[in-house]
């Protein structure tokens, strides 16, 4: 499965008939890069469309009944098919296990409901359900080095700053073991700029006492592989919008082709 480019629209994305997944990762993209407002009916849409993507609680049952730990997967929002292959974050991060790949798409989607459909009483239930989940799992709860639950932490951590903002302690022990962890071992290069991401979209106070506590940890252009700023790149807008939400510093300068990127987005 491919990184759907934001400059597709969404009629062509529809026209080929989409996954849900490729969905969010162009809303996703489209929304951090700054392309526009979204308007009342556009959420109205995307949050339809999402929705129609719950998967069925038989589905659910087969995808949960092959792992011995079921409360560590998704509840709402099974991976689609994608030929064996785990799906690619939003940063097209390539990961190895469900616990990393199948948990960031669900909450990644389910990120997008709370933001478009917030009184929507089904997205509330399963937020609601999601946030007592994510409470019985290691990476969800206080974070976890190990493997790919250290990752799926920055997950939930975007997740809850959405869902339930007010959550500081919650929300500051992933981070503090983020830092902690990080340099356990060498990361991929998409797990700074996620981080980056995820700082951006906390409480501004929040924010900025973590990025003054940790400002090497805020990414930097040469942080990502040259080959991702070229012209061609599905994700150079997405990274020259993450440049742009430094809380609280003037921007990091970024590639020229991406200088007309406008960060932060307004809601329509």
């Amino acid at each position: 499965m491919r990184l759907v480019n934001i400059g597709e629209t969404a009629t062509r994305i529809m026209d080929r008939h989409a996954s849900s997944h490729e969905w969010m990762v162009w809303i996703n993209h489209r929304l951090i890069a700054g392309d526009g407002a979204v308007g009342a009916r556009e959420k109205a849409d995307i949050a339809d469309r999402l929705l129609a993507a719950r998967a069925e609680p038989d589905r659910v049952k087969r995808f949960l009944a092959g792992f011995r730990s079921p409360w560590m997967y998704p509840a709402f929002f099974v991976p689609p098919f994608n030929h064996g292959k785990k799906l690619p974050t939003i940063l097209g991060q390539r990961p190895g296990t469900h616990i990393f790949s199948a948990n960031s798409h669900e909450l990644e989607i389910l990120r997008l409901l709370v933001l478009f459909a917030p009184d929507d009483p089904k997205v509330r239930d399963m937020a609601a359900r999601t946030l007592d989940r994510l409470r019985t799992t290691c990476f969800g709860f206080k974070g976890c080095e190990k493997g790919e639950c250290f990752d799926a932490s920055l997950a939930a951590l975007r997740f809850l700053a959405a869902a339930t903002p007010g959550e500081r302690e919650w929300m500051e022990g992933l981070i503090q073991k983020y830092h902690q962890h990080f340099h356990d071992k060498k990361r991929s290069w998409q797990i700074k700029w996620y981080y980056g991401l995820c700082l951006s979209e906390l409480p501004e106070e929040m924010a900025r006492y973590w990025l003054a506590r940790y400002p090497d940890q805020w990414p930097r252009p040469e942080n990502a592989p040259a080959r991702h700023w070229k012209n061609d790149s599905a994700l150079a807008p997405a990274l020259a919008g993450i440049l742009r939400r430094c809380p609280g510093h003037p921007p990091v300068a970024v590639p020229a082709r991406e200088a007309r990127l406008r960060l932060p987005l307004t809601y329509g």
